[in-house]
């Protein structure tokens, strides 16, 4: 098992890096035109602009609740990392990143019904509103990841990771 994981989070030269990546996403491509297919025939019109409305949503807010924190990952990563320091640094960011989550998602669900008029033009939909406001935190943990992976430069993590999650969305679509 030991193997595996060092293989896993060991930092890959740049033309392999590039291989993992373009496979992963040109598999997501192809399920993304398939499931874009699937979702308008099975939902019809009405019903996939609700859809997609809803995941337009969610990553818009947890943008805002990251603050935007997770894109000096990339920069600041392999800097606190030559410095010994990135353990203290991923502390801080993550729990910052994770506070402004919480107070997002709290905020939204207060505002569900106003959110739901707002996006929707109609309050009927505050139930989709709430899965969507649910779904910010585990979002946001996931970006954590995502581009902590990337500044690592452990970039098959990270595609794999993004695949993972896209194909997860995909099922629970």
């Amino acid at each position: 098992m030991s193997s595996l994981t060092e293989k896993l989070f060991t930092k890959e030269k740049a033309f392999y890096s590039a291989g993992i990546v373009t496979i992963f996403t040109l598999l997501q491509r192809i399920i993304q035109v398939g499931r874009g297919i699937i979702f308008a025939r099975l939902l019809g019109p009405t019903e996939y602009g609700t859809y997609t409305l809803a995941f337009f949503f969610f990553p818009l807010i947890s943008l805002f609740a990251r603050m935007g924190v997770t894109s000096c990952f990339t920069r600041y990563i392999p800097y606190y990392e030559s410095k010994g320091m990135l353990k203290d640094f991923i502390k801080k960011t993550y729990g910052l990143t994770m506070i402004g989550g919480v107070g997002f998602t709290v905020a939204s669900l207060f505002f569900s019904s106003v959110l739901s008029q707002l996006i929707y033009g109609d309050k009927k939909y505050v139930e989709i509103m709430i899965l969507c406001i649910l779904s910010i935190i585990p979002y946001i943990i996931y970006e954590n990841l995502f581009y902590s992976f990337n500044g690592l430069r452990v970039f098959k993590l990270s595609s794999l990771l993004r695949f993972i999650q896209f194909f997860i969305f995909t099922l629970l679509g």
